[in-house]
């Protein structure tokens, strides 16, 4: 059959230009990155498990994300197309559950699009300045931090960072990746900085300094003492290690390391993207370096702070900042103690810039893979079709570059100006795990017995003769069973079912949205003389 018949044009007008390299770079970013790995990370769970291992969760939950990120991997390999997991599961299982599953994560990502705009603001911006202002005294930049953190220059900052990376974008794939490589490597660089300083300083150096800093704005003589007797005092009890905790916040890693994905979604544009090893090297490697260096610098801090000081601490900053009086964000918890430990203001400066970069690093790779996506939906005409154009000039999709620009705007405005909007975003994420995710993770598993003909002409590996890829999804499946078990039966993730009724329903009728998106398109196309049943029984061409 001619694709001609059944797809918008013959070829999709993208180009291989995406390498290995590129390729884990935008799993980084699109992954939890690790400067918001380590701020959320301290920041949520000793303060919500205080019986958890952070540690062990961190690397426990990079494992299991292993499974998830493989199974992209594998899957993209398979097929190597734009859109990814659109692309496998419509052909794997069924057309409607295959855009029902892409709608749901684009949906979702879109919500991580505002977020981390949002973040790059709140998250990394204000506490740079305000740690740096706080070290060197500087009152200039500490009020320039406080007025930073109004939504009004979060909303304009992520508007300006937005528009600009756009434009990047619209550009081209090789300038994106080279804007990439740069943001990447600074951020790496602020980390490896940060693991110098850790390995540099002892436990009671890091007493001394924390009260050097910290008795002015706490008014007692021992600061460090001061942080776990308040925390103890407002109920919070550093209990030691619990298996129960740990395991419970498990979520927690899986938030950070689940999603070094991003690659599977521009396999039209990756090079040698029919590698298996590529794209394992390119998704297992992304989540690696994510979670290796995320528990290097959680791992150093809470060992040279004191486990009960880190726990106390993570408390009082996220529950009780104004027992502390200082003018530091609790997400700028971790460089405010390492800039305690450097003593040096320019050693100060660079580390809090340079990770910054971490937050920009995962602007860039949102626009390539909700662009994608939306053009693999436009290509097999469950979309409209002049959202498959591509530039001849460029070789991007600028009308669809420029719709995820919009709504990513539109979107910031929401996360920024709107409180109750943090609810509806953690509650999708169950909406994306049941929706989507785990539906992925069942298609990986019948793949090679469905799609016989397809798999056998596929790049495939077994173990003890089952097919890897069979394996990887039923590790995917339960874990995240797991995790979606988790969130709605605790309280501490504010996604439990007694207290997440309306914003879970709320994400579920967006996600149950790609169905009928799919049978509206489907009768449309009809009316038009042209059988979507077609194009799902072929590969789209690249």
């Amino acid at each position: 059959m001619n694709p001609k018949e059944v797809f918008v044009r013959e070829a999709t007008g993208l180009v291989r230009e995406i390498s290995l390299i590129d390729a884990i770079f935008m799993n980084l970013g699109w992954s939890g990155p690790v400067g918001y790995a380590v701020a959320y990370t301290i920041a949520w769970v000793p303060a919500s498990f205080s019986g958890a291992n952070l540690v062990a969760v961190i690397l426990l939950a990079m494992v299991l994300c292993f499974a998830i990120v493989a199974t992209y991997g594998l899957f993209s390999a398979a097929m190597p197309r734009s859109g990814g997991d659109y692309v496998w599961v419509s052909r794997v299982l069924s057309p409607p559950l295959g855009l029902l599953v892409s709608w749901t994560i684009w949906f979702w990502t879109m919500m991580w699009f505002a977020t981390a705009t949002n973040w790059v603001t709140t998250f990394t911006i204000v506490p740079a300045l305000a740690n740096i202002g706080f070290v060197s005294n500087n009152a200039e930049l500490i009020n320039l931090s406080s007025t930073l953190s109004s939504p009004v220059w979060v909303f304009v900052i992520g508007a300006v960072v937005v528009l600009l990376l756009a434009f990047l974008s619209i550009q081209g794939v090789t300038r994106v990746m080279a804007a990439q490589k740069y943001i990447a490597a600074l951020a790496i660089i602020g980390s490896l900085i940060s693991i110098a300083v850790l390995l540099g300083h002892t436990h009671s150096d890091f007493v001394a300094a924390f009260n050097q800093y910290m008795n002015p704005y706490t008014k007692s003589t021992d600061s460090y003492s001061y942080v776990i007797s308040t925390a103890n005092q407002a109920g919070y009890s550093a209990s030691g290690f619990s298996l129960s905790d740990t395991l419970l916040a498990l979520p927690f890693g899986y938030f950070a390391f689940g999603w070094a994905f991003a690659s599977a979604y521009v396999g039209g544009e990756m090079k040698r993207a029919n590698d298996t090893t590529r794209q394992i090297i390119a998704t297992v490697g992304g989540s690696a370096v994510v979670g290796l260096l995320t528990v290097v610098l959680i791992g150093l801090l809470e060992n040279i702070t004191g486990y009960e000081f880190f726990s106390c601490a993570s408390y009082l900053f996220l529950f009780s900042p104004q027992s502390l009086n200082i003018p530091v964000p609790s997400f700028g918890m971790f460089n405010m103690m390492i800039s305690f430990l450097s003593g040096n203001v320019f050693v100060t400066g660079l580390v809090n810039i340079l990770f910054v970069a971490w937050g920009l690093l995962a602007l860039p790779v949102l626009f390539m893979t909700q662009s994608r996506v939306i053009l693999a939906w436009s290509f097999d005409q469950v979309f409209p079709r002049s959202l498959a154009d591509v530039s001849e000039r460029y070789h991007t999709p600028v009308k669809a570059l420029s719709v995820v620009t919009g709504l990513a705007i539109v979107l910031l405005g929401f996360y920024t100006f709107l409180p109750f909007f943090f609810s509806l975003f953690t509650t999708t994420i169950l909406s994306e795990i049941i929706f989507a995710l785990i539906p992925v993770g069942i298609a990986a598993v019948v793949f090679p017995y469905r799609k016989k003909d397809l798999y056998s002409r596929s790049p495939h590996s077994s173990i003890g003769g089952i097919p890897l890829i069979s394996l990887t999804g039923i590790v995917m499946v339960v874990f995240l069973v797991f995790v979606a078990a988790v969130m709605l039966g605790t309280a501490q993730y504010g996604t439990g079912i007694a207290i997440s009724v309306i914003p879970f329903t709320v994400g579920a009728v967006f996600s149950l949205l790609g169905l009928l998106i799919y049978y509206a398109f489907k009768a449309y196309r009809k009316a038009h003389g042209i059988d979507l049943g077609l194009v799902f029984t072929q590969i789209p061409p690249e």
